[in-house]
């Protein structure tokens, strides 16, 4: 077996976590988790995860459910159900932590109550993920990614003159599933020191602003500050044939990149702004026009000559065949024979292992024992 992908070799190997959660906030903080070594059972409805069949999809199987549920064995319970339930806290009896992003008191309603875990467990680690918290107005009211972003101003930011737009991407929900799993890794540290578990609550709301604060909110940081907000120019530029990427960021930067474009004379009057963003701006300003002569590849070879920050604009499948990308290792193909599947390994290396996906998500029909409650009448 590859050393890389060897489950002892991982930092969380031996650590049991149940997930009781959906979409993508819970089921990416398990995937993190999953990653990082531990065992990961997933406790679906009967009926298998609603998420199973969210967007594009394969033989009725979602690629984004797929993608955030792999490595991960599931069992099916009604939770309505006492026998299910019964089943469910026997599985979290032994278990270190448990991930829900069930609504604000779904847990009391199935007897999954924090007290009732907390007798059960003492040193489980509860993480309940939530859209603002568990206390508040808005407590309870359904949320998703959508919702956080228009908000918290992440629709409105760069867009000070037209419609606000949303993030095709669930931003949000990514970074909250990250965020749960470097909570979940504390308090597993914090457990080796005291020998209790804790009650971990995750909004998408406090994790929203804690990403927003360092750039977008930067013209609210100074009390009394009502300045309006500074959006970086786009360091994208339109090409003969194209778009490239050249992002310098320091004044020696800016400098090579004037040089490389053989218009060193704007330096003079660039330098003459009296302000940081003035002379930015002048300078994406002046270079945009100069770069519209060339192709991509000419400009590109040049603007490394003079080492000045700059790369391609590329899509989906230029990014699958990168060189950097193979060299890196990044993707596997992982599944069975005819239903195999992409997966992207954890990015952080430890002594310079690669931790690589491992198993593909299973499709319901794959689960001929899956066990299965039926709600009492």
């Amino acid at each position: 077996m590859n050393a890389n992908s060897e489950p002892e070799r991982r930092p969380l190997k031996g650590v049991k976590v149940v997930e009781t959660s959906s979409y993508l906030t819970g089921p990416f903080a398990g995937l993190n988790l999953a990653d990082l070594g531990a065992d990961v059972l997933k406790i679906e409805p009967e009926e298998g995860d609603g998420f199973r069949r969210f967007g594009h999809q394969r033989r009725k199987l979602s690629a984004t459910w797929a993608s955030s549920n792999r490595d991960k064995r599931s069992i099916f319970l009604n939770l309505k159900s006492e026998e299910a339930r019964q089943r469910a806290l026997a599985e979290i009896r032994d278990a270190d932590v448990l991930i829900g992003n069930w609504r604000p008191h779904v847990a009391e309603s199935l007897g999954l109550g924090r007290d009732t875990l907390r007798s059960l467990n003492p040193r489980l680690i509860n993480l309940a993920i939530s859209g603002f918290g568990e206390s508040g107005q808005m407590a309870g009211k359904p949320t998703y990614d959508s919702l956080i972003q228009a908000r918290t101003g992440l629709c409105t930011y760069g867009h000070p003159e037209g419609a606000p737009k949303l993030s095709p991407l669930w931003t949000v929900d990514k970074v909250v599933g990250i965020q749960a799993a470097q909570a979940v890794c504390a308090a597993l540290y914090q457990r080796e020191r005291t020998g209790v578990g804790c009650d971990i609550e995750l909004s998408m709301l406090d994790v929203a602003a804690y990403f927003n604060m360092p750039e977008m909110m930067q013209t609210r940081v100074f009390e009394g500050d009502d300045a309006p907000p500074k959006v970086t120019p786009s360091t994208m530029f339109e090409t003969a044939d194209g778009h490239i990427l050249i992002c310098p960021v320091n004044g020696k930067q800016m400098s090579r990149t004037l040089d490389a474009i053989g218009k060193p004379e704007w330096k003079k009057e660039i330098t003459s702004l009296d302000h940081p963003i003035e002379r930015t701006e002048a300078f994406y300003t002046y270079v945009r026009k100069a770069i519209k002569t060339r192709t991509s590849l000419e400009w590109l070879e040049t603007l490394e000559a003079y080492d000045v920050p700059c790369g391609p604009v590329w899509g989906m499948d230029e990014h699958l065949v990168d060189p950097a990308v193979a060299e890196s290792e990044i993707y596997t193909m992982i599944g069975e024979p005819g239903d195999r599947m992409r997966a992207v390994r954890y990015p952080a290396l430890f002594d310079g292992r690669k931790l690589k996906p491992r198993n593909a998500a299973r499709r319901l029909e794959s689960y001929p024992e899956r066990i299965i409650e039926k709600a009492t009448k």
